[in-house]
């Protein structure tokens, strides 16, 4: 079935030039025969203007007609000369546009082409449409990027057309949700991606320094006018775009560079822990006065990792789970740590709120994670993947952790299976992922899985009162299947 081809609109043009001499008449000839093989109705002497004709009356109806739709003027010495000099059917022409122009400053019927300029580059312009903005047909060279621009402007079809007029920003109405300032510096890292990559890497400090500017924000003051869980609550979901921001800086990152700088955000999450610490261990209150961080510093995690995943970053997402975080405790004491550092307990959420409301859920913490996976990009899928990948990982990886890697969310995905590990049945997909396992055969993979598997310590591995634990490895991947397709 033939594609019904669309309408074009029809377009004329009124050209108006000065016969300085054959070659330029020529010139004249060749682009009005190529507009009209472009579908533009060209109006020209050469062919309109029958003998007996009135001359003057021929220009003058050109000009004014409404079915004109662009007037051509071309600009050379000869024209410039003939229409300031007000000399022959130039002159007579420049008697009647004139008035036409100086009468509407908006005018765009008229559009000055340049033909040829003088030797110092300067263009042959008449005065009187001097101030008008003009195409440049002067030279081989710019010939065809000029007359796309004619072509573009005779049919209205701009290169670079106004978006549509959006809405403004809710955030502008919205008295109670802070605007963040990494939003701003988001733009300026993409544009810079685009347009000059090597600012990125400077860029990217100002966004980290921004970002905890917006945390110095949202820190908890002591205040009794309402549920110390609900506060921590709103301030949780008050901090998604401030989510939002950081998982398209990561993805900026691996945008941005071939090999990524994991120790950036090493240093990034380093920073973040200070925030979960409490001012006070010994009062309550402030036990869980950093929850809202701890919350959001579990979440960035799988996130980070997400996006490497998503990017098939497999050896920097690898990096970055087997990173030192060198830290102070809420001891004052120095130390370092896996990951695992900061698989936090939500004790306002989980506890405290889980109580008030006489909740029998099994993590309220857990939940509003699910419920806050609204990027298109990162479902709640996903995050439930990662969450449990992360936990095997942490045990195949065989470091000395100081805990394990508990996936809160892994009664959201009991029935599915993790895409990655799946995938692991083909050759070709286990030589790109393998770095992320830390393996370098197959062989070496399945020991691993059989090994977490058989573990006894796994084997109820969940929250206490839940009815199933956390699945097998081998739920999603059988060990012997491994590279057993192409």
């Amino acid at each position: 079935m033939e594609e019904a081809i669309t309408e074009r609109p029809r377009r004329k043009v009124f050209i108006s030039y000065s016969w300085t001499n054959e070659d330029h008449i020529q010139w004249v000839i060749n682009l009005a025969n190529r507009l009209r093989e472009d579908g533009v109705d060209v109006v020209l002497d050469k062919w309109d203007l029958k003998e007996g004709q009135d001359i003057y009356s021929f220009m003058e109806s050109m000009v004014n007609s409404p079915e004109i739709n662009k007037v051509l003027i071309i600009c050379d010495e000869g024209y410039r000369s003939k229409a300031e000099e007000r000399k022959g059917g130039v002159g007579a022409e420049t008697l009647i546009i004139t008035p036409e122009v100086y009468g509407n400053s908006s005018q765009e019927k008229f559009i000055p082409i340049v033909k040829e300029k003088d030797d110092n580059g300067q263009v042959y312009i008449p005065a009187y449409i001097k101030s008008r903005k003009y195409i440049d047909l002067s030279s081989d060279e710019i010939f065809e990027d000029g007359y796309e621009l004619l072509l573009r402007n005779i049919f209205e079809r701009p290169q670079h057309r106004k978006p549509a007029l959006g809405n403004p920003p809710a955030w502008l109405f919205d008295d109670k949700k802070p605007h963040y300032k990494t939003s701003n510096v988001i733009k300026q890292l993409e544009n810079v991606l685009e347009n000059n990559p090597a600012r990125f890497n400077g860029l990217s400090m100002r966004f980290i320094n921004s970002f905890f500017e917006c945390l110095d924000e949202v820190k908890l003051n002591e205040d009794e006018t309402i549920e110390l869980d609900q506060k921590i609550y709103d301030i949780i979901n008050d901090l998604v775009d401030l989510r939002n921001d950081f998982v398209c800086f990561v993805e900026l990152i691996c945008e941005a560079n071939g090999k990524i700088d994991v120790e950036k955000l090493v240093k990034f999450f380093e920073q973040l822990y200070k925030y979960t610490l409490p001012s006070e261990p010994n009062n309550i209150y402030y036990s869980v006065q950093g929850d809202h961080f701890k919350f959001l510093a579990r979440e960035l995690l799988i996130y980070t990792v997400m996006v490497f995943l998503d990017y098939d970053r497999y050896e920097t997402a690898a990096e970055f789970l087997n990173a030192e975080f060198f830290v102070t405790d809420n001891r004052g004491e120095s130390i370092h740590e896996g990951f695992t550092i900061f698989c936090f307990g939500i004790g306002s959420i989980d506890i405290l709120r889980k109580e008030r409301l006489n909740s029998k859920n099994l993590s309220l913490s857990a939940d509003l994670m699910i419920q806050r996976a609204t990027l298109k990009k990162y479902s709640s899928r996903k995050l439930v993947e990662t969450d449990i990948l992360m936990h095997y990982l942490c045990s195949i990886y065989e470091r000395d952790f100081y805990r394990l890697w508990f996936p809160y969310t892994y009664v959201y995905g009991i029935s599915d299976k993790i895409g990655i590990l799946q995938r692991l049945i083909s050759k070709r997909f286990f030589e790109r992922a393998k770095s992320l396992f830390m393996v370098d055969s197959p062989e070496q993979l399945k020991v691993k899985i059989t090994e977490y598997d058989s573990d006894q310590n796994q084997k109820r591995l969940g929250y206490q009162n839940a009815w199933n634990s956390i699945p097998k490895i081998s739920s999603h991947i059988k060990p012997e299947d491994i590279c057993t397709f192409p």
